[in-house]
């Protein structure tokens, strides 16, 4: 009645169960770090600026832009037939348009998609092409050439309608 099952000898510590439980768990933990540092060290975010004392003065520039189109009554609509856009400027106040304007268009998640255009005045409105503009969500900042009035507005493109900028 010799059966093996029955022996006494104990089993090598690398056939056990527990060893490899107690192993696993600082391993994952070492795989996940590696993976971690490597993503940190191979992508970049976009969202760390290096002059941010710089940008936080341009807020404040931005605000009073903002708010002298408010004083003027600057308000305006922008339509989009295909990759052409058409703005109508209005103001409340007697001002001179100029003969260009500056469209940002801002992606709100890679700073790479962002787009500048120009808008000319073509009898009456305002008049730009859009360069390979992705659907989604885009914010759209619209400034006179000289930085002293500005406009946003957010939508989604293509546009199925017209898009409001005001003050």
């Amino acid at each position: 009645m010799n059966n093996p099952a029955m022996s006494l000898e104990p089993r090598p510590w690398y056939r056990q169960l527990w060893p490899w439980l107690i192993i696993s768990m600082p391993l994952t933990a070492v795989l996940a770090g590696a993976a971690t540092w490597y993503l940190a060290w191979h992508s970049n975010d976009g969202l760390v600026a290096d002059d941010y004392y710089k940008q936080g003065m341009e807020i404040n520039r931005s605000l009073a832009s903002q708010e002298t189109a408010r004083q003027l009554g600057l308000s305006g609509t922008l339509r989009q037939r295909g990759r052409e856009v058409a703005l109508h400027l209005e103001a409340e106040r007697e001002i001179t348009f100029p003969q260009r304007l500056n469209l940002h268009v801002v992606s709100p998640v890679k700073a790479g998609l962002d787009q500048d255009i120009e808008l000319r005045l073509e009898g009456g409105e305002y008049r730009g092409v859009l360069e390979g503009l992705s659907a989604g969500h885009w914010k759209l900042i619209l400034e006179d050439q000289g930085g002293t009035w500005k406009l946003i507005a957010s939508g989604v493109f293509p546009l199925d309608s017209v898009l409001d900028f005001k003050p």
